[in-house]
């Protein structure tokens, strides 16, 4: 059964409020990366984001530079995920911060660039790989 949603029309944008929480959250989570309060929440946040980030920039722009650059802080965020495998503890090097704000910020731009139907056409075809890849691995 397919689940029908009710609100408003794709081509009406949400409010400010709602589009500085989408931008504001993963800022917010990065912090914590840096002042040792991480969790694993915190690391499914940030990634989700930069993930949503690249199918952004795959999509609607052409723009193969700021692609290489969500990918450097997606590879920035595995590093993160192997050292707490490691270690235990959430935390980010100066260099990891770095490459991953600028890449959130990469993504709030491509956000205020575009719609909320190009935004949920990148963030469906993303959430579909996941789940095949997801699948794949369990095999």
């Amino acid at each position: 059964m397919r689940r029908v949603w009710a609100g408003l029309p794709k081509t009406i944008r949400f409010g400010q409020r709602e589009e500085n929480l989408l931008m504001l959250v993963p800022h917010a989570e990065l912090d914590k990366l840096r002042d040792g309060t991480a969790d694993e929440g915190t690391w499914h946040t940030i990634t989700m984001r930069l993930d949503w980030g690249a199918f952004m920039s795959i999509d609607h722009f052409d723009n193969i530079e700021a692609n290489d650059q969500i990918r450097s802080a997606l590879d920035a965020m595995l590093s993160i995920k192997d050292r707490h495998k490691r270690t235990g503890k959430w935390g980010v090097s100066g260099d990891e911060f770095f490459k991953i704000g600028e890449a959130l910020n990469l993504t709030d731009e491509m956000q205020k660039q575009t719609t909320r139907r190009e935004q949920e056409d990148s963030l469906t075809a993303m959430l579909k790989l996941n789940a095949a890849l997801l699948k794949e691995q369990k095999k």
